[in-house]
């Protein structure tokens, strides 16, 4: 598994699918940060799989309101504001 960078994943990019379609499995990291993973086509002709829900969507809403609200000690968007800063 290799690691490479945003810039250096867009500057060149044929070059690292040319590895991946070798069998390399690459990760994309933005500032030390893992963000993606690239990884070869097992089988084309597979397609996308999918499989049905487990449940239906009322029941998870329902399942969702039902559950008590965080009392947390700071709000989401002090946090988000704060993260957005660095």
């Amino acid at each position: 598994m290799k690691k490479v960078g945003v810039a250096d994943l867009k500057a060149h990019l044929s070059g690292h699918l040319r590895a991946v379609k070798k069998g390399e499995t690459l990760i994309v990291v933005e500032r030390g940060t893992p963000v993606a993973r690239v990884v070869p086509v097992a089988d084309l002709r597979s397609g996308i799989v999918t499989r049905p829900p487990s449940r239906d969507l009322s029941t998870v809403k329902r399942t969702l309101k039902a559950l008590p609200s965080l009392a947390l000690p700071v709000s989401s968007l002090s946090i988000l504001l704060e993260d957005r800063r660095r």
